[in-house]
């Protein structure tokens, strides 16, 4: 998708639905008022063709009964009237003679249908060739004449042609039907223009949801009940170093875990079924290249209605970096930066917890208070990078002493202290293994160091220094509670060793 089709515009689907739905109640409406005066407009006509063309039947009528009126056959002329007024369109006929006079007239009660014959003297004119014209269609030019000469006509077969009134009503259909059929084009294209816009928008909303859900700077998922993927974001492919094709309904979520990773998913999705939800679960990533990668983990349940689960929806973050730098201030704050031994916090962190494991179990523990001899004069000197390199190995080798149970600590300059942790529940005996320890680590101390520098020359020379240690140890139960009476005492030891000459473990004969 390119640049251009991000850009915001101005015209929302809403606002096009809006308009459109206006379109078309304002054309709909214009339909109505055109039926509207198109029904008023037919009805004016139907009532003018009406009063036109029972002028036409009247005259008709008359010339069909010319006879009887030249004969002065009155009777003949009510039978024929009667005949003619049964036609249920005519409602009434009146018969003059050529000076006007009306010489019959029968009507048709319009309540009870009765036929009523009159007979008057009133002056009735004749209609002129100019109205004959009109209403007649020339009818009265050829044949009035004769009548008023007194020649007889008979009986006129009319030929019905279409008249003023058929013509406007088809004029005003043709008129309305263009009107509509224009109506309706213009509303089919407005409604398509407004629907081609609307397409337009969805498809470039659909793009940026798509192009949101697959480049964003998280990873997005969803499982089936199975745990299987069924959907996955092009983020979270790039970390897994898969395809689409290789993990949509063909892996499932714990084919990506680690050992531990799996084991805390299993133990949490129990959990997660019941709540509908979980929340940074911090889980660690195996990707196709064997690399690993932590991430946390968010998610929630699609449920039927019956509380089934149908699928998940997962949201997961790369906390990679982050936990590296979490590892990294834990142990600046719990490690020595130079020896990455322990340092004095983390020491008493294990202490305090050794000291209230100690009153349930019954067992003893030592506390080794160690100062390096002879440490200062490799300083002076080869200088500090040469004491630095000596602190290193002192670390190691301390490290490679103890069991894993145990801890040697750095507590500042060239002093360590180490924790022996699960000593024998006998104090003499608790006292006889921390000796042997701690004479060990002394012995191991005090073994040449070969250490690697650069002279003035900036050439790298190996030189060798014999460093001792004085070690004071005392042994505590689980009755001791107090830390700091714990390191006062094997600091007093220690200094003791240094009194009777250095290099020696001097050991507190209490225990404490």
């Amino acid at each position: 998708m390119s640049v251009e089709e991000f850009q915001p515009s101005g015209v929302t689907t809403r606002s096009l639905l809006k308009s459109a739905t206006y379109i078309f109640i304002g054309t709909i409406f214009f339909i109505f008022i055109v039926l509207w005066f198109v029904d008023l407009r037919a009805r004016d006509i139907r009532i003018s063709g009406r009063e036109s063309t029972s002028h036409t039947m009247a005259n008709g009528i008359g010339i069909a009964i010319q006879d009887d009126v030249i004969g002065r056959d009155f009777a003949q002329l009510e039978s024929r009237l009667r005949q003619v007024i049964s036609d249920p369109q005519i409602s009434s006929i009146m018969v003059a003679d050529t000076d006007g006079v009306i010489l019959s007239e029968i009507q048709r009660d319009p309540s009870t249908g009765e036929i009523k014959p009159t007979y008057s003297f009133k002056k009735f004119l004749a209609p002129s060739v100019e109205e004959s014209v009109v209403s007649s269609n020339n009818f009265a030019t050829t044949h009035w004449s004769k009548l008023k000469a007194g020649v007889p006509i008979g009986w006129l077969k009319l030929e019905i042609r279409p008249t003023p009134t058929e013509d406007n009503l088809f004029k005003l259909i043709r008129d309305v039907s263009l009107a509509l059929l224009g109506a309706c084009l213009f509303l089919f294209a407005a409604v398509g223009v407004v629907l081609r816009r609307i397409f337009n928008l969805i498809r470039i909303e659909e793009g940026l949801m798509a192009d949101l859900y697959d480049n964003a700077p998280c990873g997005y998922h969803s499982l089936d009940s199975q745990g299987t993927y069924v959907r996955i974001n092009d983020t979270e492919l790039d970390w897994l170093g898969y395809s689409r094709k290789e993990v949509v309904g063909k892996k499932r979520f714990t084919d990506f875990l680690t050992e531990t990773g799996k084991t805390l998913f299993q133990a949490s999705f129990p959990k997660f079924i019941a709540d509908g939800c979980i929340e940074d679960l911090e889980l660690e990533y195996i990707g196709k290249n064997g690399q690993s990668r932590m991430v946390s983990l968010s998610a929630t349940t699609i449920k039927d209605k019956h509380g089934n689960m149908l699928a998940s929806r997962s949201v997961t973050y790369d906390i990679t970096e982050r936990k590296r730098l979490e590892e990294q201030l834990n142990k600046m704050a719990h490690f020595d930066t130079l020896t990455k031994l322990p340092n004095r916090q983390l020491l008493f962190d294990r202490l305090g917890q050794a000291l209230a494991g100690k009153e349930r179990s019954g067992l003893h523990g030592a506390l080794m208070f160690i100062d390096l001899d002879n440490f200062k004069p490799l300083n002076d000197l080869h200088g500090h990078e040469a004491g630095d390199l000596l602190l290193i190995e002192v670390g190691r080798r301390l490290n490679a002493r103890i069991r894993e149970m145990d801890t040697a600590a750095r507590i500042g300059g060239d002093e360590f202290v180490v924790f022996i942790d699960q000593l024998e529940g006998d104090e003499t005996r608790a006292l006889a293994q921390a000796s042997i320890i701690a004479e060990n680590i002394r012995l191991v101390l005090a073994e040449p160091y070969q250490i690697s520098i650069l002279n003035d020359k900036q050439n790298r020379i190996m030189i060798e220094h014999q460093c001792f240690s004085s070690i004071g140890i005392v042994v505590f139960s689980g009755k001791a509670k107090d830390i700091d009476v714990i390191m006062n005492a094997a600091d007093t030891m220690m200094y003791e060793a240094k009194k009777l000459g250095r290099n020696q473990v001097r050991v507190n004969p209490a225990v404490i």
